[in-house]
This record gives C-alpha cells, sequence and structure tokens, in this order.
C-alpha cells in the first residue's frame, strides 16, 4: 500500500484539472486501486465539465507551486500569465523556486511530508517515480478532473510517449506539441522546433524518401517527421547499409581521401555512467569500416555526458577541449596532442569557476573553437556559462604556448572574456590584495610552505566597483608534495547570492615540479611545435585576463563533424602527416 503525501507532478493543465483535489479542507486518506488518494470531494464524473467551473462562484483558491530549479524565469504576482489563469479558473497561483539547485529542497520537503500543492523537475522524475512519490495522473483526473484525461486521451501522443508499461501517466512534459500541432502551425506559416534534434546523413535520408515514394507515389517526406517515421528511416537504413549494433555511429561527411590522410578517428559522447562518458573508434579505409569502440580511456577521454570539440590546428597537433571529470559540467580544459591523439602530455584548465547546484545555473559546457587561428596562432574558444542562471557566452583566446604552460603565459591569452551577459550576476574580476595564483614548487615543498604565500583575508573587487571582503583559510586535500603535478587550493570562504566569481580569485595553482625531458614532436625539424624558449614566466595571470583583461576577439564555429544514429554527439577529425605551421 503507498502511503504518505503524494506531489502532484503535472504540469499546467493538471494543475486547473487537479483544483478540486487542492482545495479540499481535510488530509484523510482512503484507497482507490492500489493508491492511497486524499479524501476530497470527488468532480463531477461528466468529462464534458470542467472542474474549476463546480465549486462557488466568486471563490478564489489558493495553491503552492514549487520549481526545483534556480535558473527558472517565474511567472510575478500579477502577471498576465497569473491573472489570466485565475480570472478563468479562480485558481491564485503562488510560485516558488529552489534557492541551492542541487535538489536538496525537494528532498527535505519529500522527506518531511512537506511538499508543495504541485512541483516542476527538470530532472530525476524517474527516481521520483520508483520512490513512489508522484500520484499518476490518469489517478487523479479520474476522481477529480475527468475533462483532464478526456483531452490526454484524446490528444494521445504524450500519454503513448510517457505512460509506464501499466498504463499510468506519472507527469506531464512542458514544450510537448503532437503532429496535428506542428500541421496547423505550419499552415500559418510558422515551424515549430523540436526540444532536442537528430542530425542525419543527407544522403541516406533522401535514398530512403526516394525508396519509401517508390512504394507509395502518395508518400510525402512529412509523414517520417514522428517517432515512428524516425524509427523505420533508421531500421531502413542499418539494413539497407549493412550497419552494426558493435558500430552503431554514422559518419555525416566523409574526409578526402587523398594520400595526405592516414585514417580517420571518432569520438562520441555517452552518459556520463558509461566507460568514462566518450569513446573512441578508428578507420583505416577512409570511412568504410570502423574499429570497435573503447571506452574507459582515462583522461583527456572523459565528459559528463556534454559536448566536447576536438580538431587538428594548423602546427598539426590535436586539440581536445572537453570537461575535465565526469561529475557535472565544470572544470573545462584544453588539451594538446603531438602523436595523433596516443597521448595528451599538455593540458590548460580554461574555466574551474565555482559550481552551485547543477550546471544549468553555474556549469560552464558546449565549447567550441573557431576552424581558423589568428596571425599569431591564437585559439579562440567559446562556450556557455550557466545557461539557465549566469546565462553568459564566455570566450578564452589561448595559444599553444599557454596549453603546454598549462597556464596563460603568452601575450595573446585572454581567459574569460564575456560575449553575451544575459542574467543579473554581479562579477568579482580582481582583488586588492596581491598573491600569486600560478607558480611553481621543488618536489618535497610542505603544505605549510605554501600557504604561508597565500592571504587569510581577500577582498574581492566587483565588475561594478564594490567590495567583498572575505576571511578564511585555503587547503588543497589532495596535494602530495613528492607527487608532480598540477595542485588546485581553494579558499575556504565562497561567493554566495547574486554574485559571481567568474575568474576563481578564490583558487590557487601549485605545480609541483619534476625534472625530465619534453615530451618529442613528431617530425624532428619540422615540428608540430613552431616555438621554442620557455615560457615567458614574467606574465602574470593578470596581464592575460585572468582577473578580467581588456580586450575582445571573434570566434567562428568550429570544424567538428557530427555523428548519429545511437551515440548522444560525436565528431571525427583527420589523422594526418605532421605538417608545420608557416610564420
Amino acid at each position: 500500500m503507498r502511503k504518505g503525501k503524494r506531489l502532484l507532478g503535472c504540469a499546467l493543465g493538471a494543475l486547473l484539472g487537479c483544483s478540486l483535489l487542492l482545495g479540499g479542507c481535510n488530509n484523510s486518506m482512503f484507497d482507490f486501486g492500489g493508491w492511497e488518494y486524499p479524501d476530497f470531494p470527488l468532480a463531477d464524473s461528466d468529462d464534458t465539465i470542467d472542474s474549476w467551473t463546480q465549486w462557488e462562484e466568486d471563490e478564489i483558491i489558493e495553491i503552492d507551486w514549487f520549481i526545483d530549479s534556480t535558473s527558472y524565469s517565474l511567472p510575478r504576482e500579477g502577471s498576465q500569465v497569473v491573472e489570466e489563469i485565475l480570472k478563468k479558473t479562480g485558481i491564485k497561483i503562488n510560485f516558488r523556486k529552489a534557492t541551492t539547485g542541487d535538489g536538496s529542497e525537494l528532498t527535505t520537503m519529500i522527506a518531511g511530508n512537506d511538499l508543495t500543492d504541485l512541483v516542476s523537475v527538470t530532472a530525476g522524475m524517474d527516481d521520483l517515480v520508483s520512490g513512489e512519490d508522484v500520484f499518476p495522473i490518469n489517478g487523479l483526473a479520474e476522481r477529480w478532473a475527468p475533462s483532464l484525461w478526456r483531452r490526454i486521451t484524446e490528444e494521445g501522443e504524450m500519454y503513448n510517449t510517457y505512460k509506464d508499461a501499466d498504463g499510468n501517466l506519472f507527469y506531464m512534459v512542458n514544450n510537448f506539441y503532437n503532429t496535428g500541432e506542428v500541421k496547423d502551425y505550419r499552415e500559418l506559416g510558422g515551424d515549430l522546433l523540436p526540444n532536442d534534434g537528430i542530425v542525419v546523413r543527407k544522403d541516406y535520408l533522401e535514398a530512403f524518401c526516394n525508396y519509401k515514394k517508390s512504394q507509395d507515389a502518395s508518400w510525402t517526406d512529412a509523414e517520417m517527421a514522428n517517432p515512428d517515421g524516425v524509427f523505420e528511416f533508421l531500421s531502413w537504413t542499418k539494413q539497407e547499409y549493412n550497419l552494426s549494433n558493435a558500430n552503431h555511429s554514422v559518419l555525416i561527411s566523409a574526409f578526402d581521401s587523398s594520400e595526405k590522410y592516414g585514417s580517420l578517428m571518432m569520438l562520441s559522447r555517452l552518459p556520463r555512467t558509461c566507460g568514462g562518458g566518450m569513446e573512441v573508434s578508428y578507420s583505416y579505409d577512409y570511412g568504410t569500416n570502423w574499429t570497435p569502440y573503447e571506452a574507459n580511456l582515462g583522461e583527456p577521454y572523459i565528459t559528463p555526458s556534454s559536448k566536447f570539440h576536438i580538431q587538428r590546428l594548423e602546427s598539426g597537433a590535436i586539440l581536445l577541449i572537453t570537461h575535465a571529470t565526469t561529475e557535472d559540467r565544470k572544470d573545462l580544459a584544453a588539451y594538446l596532442s603531438y602523436d595523433d591523439g596516443k597521448t595528451f602530455p599538455y593540458k590548460m584548465m580554461l574555466d574551474d569557476s565555482e559550481m552551485r547546484g547543477d550546471w544549468r545555473g553555474f556549469g560552464v559546457s558546449y565549447p567550441e573553437a573557431a576552424a581558423e587561428q589568428g596571425e599569431n596562432g591564437e585559439i579562440y574558444i567559446v562556450y556557455d556559462a550557466g545557461r539557465y542562471g549566469l546565462k553568459e557566452i564566455r570566450m578564452c583566446v589561448v595559444t599553444e604556448e599557454d596549453i603546454k604552460a598549462g597556464r596563460p603565459v603568452s601575450e595573446y591569452c585572454r581567459m574569460r572574456e564575456i560575449i553575451s551577459d544575459l542574467g543579473e550576476y554581479i562579477a568579482y574580476v580582481d582583488t586588492e590584495e596581491e598573491y600569486e595564483r600560478y607558480y611553481t614548487v621543488e618536489s618535497g615543498t610542505a603544505k605549510a610552505d605554501i600557504l604561508q604565500n597565500l592571504p587569510e583575508t581577500i577582498t574581492l573587487i566587483g565588475e561594478d566597483d564594490s567590495r567583498l571582503t572575505l576571511t578564511g583559510t585555503w587547503d588543497c586535500l589532495d596535494y602530495s608534495k613528492n607527487t608532480p603535478g598540477t595542485y588546485t587550493f581553494t579558499f575556504s570562504q565562497e561567493v554566495t547570492g547574486m554574485a559571481q566569481d567568474r575568474y576563481s580569485l578564490l583558487k590557487a595553482y601549485v605545480t609541483v615540479a619534476e625534472e625530465q625531458d619534453e615530451p618529442d614532436d613528431p617530425g624532428g625539424s619540422d615540428s608540430a611545435d613552431p616555438d621554442s624558449g620557455e615560457p615567458d614566466s614574467s606574465v602574470s595571470p593578470g596581464d592575460s585576463g585572468g582577473s578580467g583583461s581588456e580586450g575582445c576577439g571573434s570566434a567562428a564555429g568550429g570544424g567538428a563533424i557530427a555523428i548519429v544514429a545511437g551515440a548522444a554527439a560525436a565528431v571525427c577529425i583527420r589523422r594526418k602527416k605532421p605538417a608545420s605551421r608557416g610564420k
């Protein structure tokens, strides 16, 4: 028997339909078909009568609606939407959204049986269903909103898409439109785009359409613009072109097969809990056949199920931009390889700015590098930051010299410049205190010797010239004085509220040195690394844009090639003989 209060995981239509349930006067429960529903008066069983028309005229019912996200913009009290709902239904909605973004508030509400009348979630719905924290909408509608269920079943597509094996519908999704709605909108001259797009090879698509028309002259291309049509297309393509499940991705575009190219390398995006989030395959016959995918290859072939970027630079080196973690969309880094991807000995952290809640509010994701480099070898990289919270598009301008040094060293380097900012957050961009945030220590250096060089009090300077003084301590839990590598020391206090530490001013990066030979670049004097000499250590992070330097460059789309069918996203790069970049 399912006991306890259940949250109503449904959208506005369900809200309006379930209002009698929400407006009841007691909390006792009784059993209906295996579920214990509240003992509220039932609506008229006539499914042509909307339930909100069945209470006293001029009666106002208030309900609370919790949005488990920090990033969604809610209708304000008195807004046109809220007022129209009140006018039509007599329902006054009190919206409230999460403040943490990590799901903890909803978890506390469930554990304490203190849920609001309705809850909207951006993720984790399946967990709520399996945890029996959600009423099936069909059970609610049967008792309190027959007209809602009539509309759902008449429409059909949402129900058939999201119902479970027992025929229960536990939630309704926003931005859902069916085939008929798409057709009606097109007749008005508009076009509705899907929430998630599928990209396919044009020649495969044209071949399938020609096949269908040869079988039925009345068949039109629009008939495959639905789940059944797409499934038929994929099945036909798999059989027609003898594709196997072992190699489930299909190249959208083939590369030039001239002699200067040796082989192709394909990287595909996976769920972050699977294979490290990325898998790799190779073709040695220009894309006709591919090796079985390999996964669990370790850094840098990892991603938290997010887009990455890979391309060959003018020097011949391979640039891979991805997340240095599978945990979430944070810690965006650039890697360099001079042996066609066998090893990536060089890494530079592009953006490890603070992370609050999930990636939607503060995460960084979807990097893209310009296909062409600047005249001084500049690499222009753009990505989004806090897609629904900060609402920023950022750009990093780096060179191979910077990536090899693991930090900004070249005069051309500019970090985390703002291309677009639609959020309302104040950014702290500098500090009053002067302290080194990048430095190298000898092997065996004690942590205490590092800490004494870092300030206990930091005064952050906002882009609006405001000040925020923080007092705390520094630490790096994984610091190992005898193990070479770069370690991040983090300040114990954080920026909170409607403000952000855009340039990671509350972090310091300490490298434990190890004397070793530089990795060999292939090609001898025709090396992939066109520059010589040691990195210029006289350039400070502030000089290179680490604290918000001036100047701005442009970036174009990168040379990534998408892959379809089975992988959420993938790219392919050409592998060729090394070539030096002309000066």
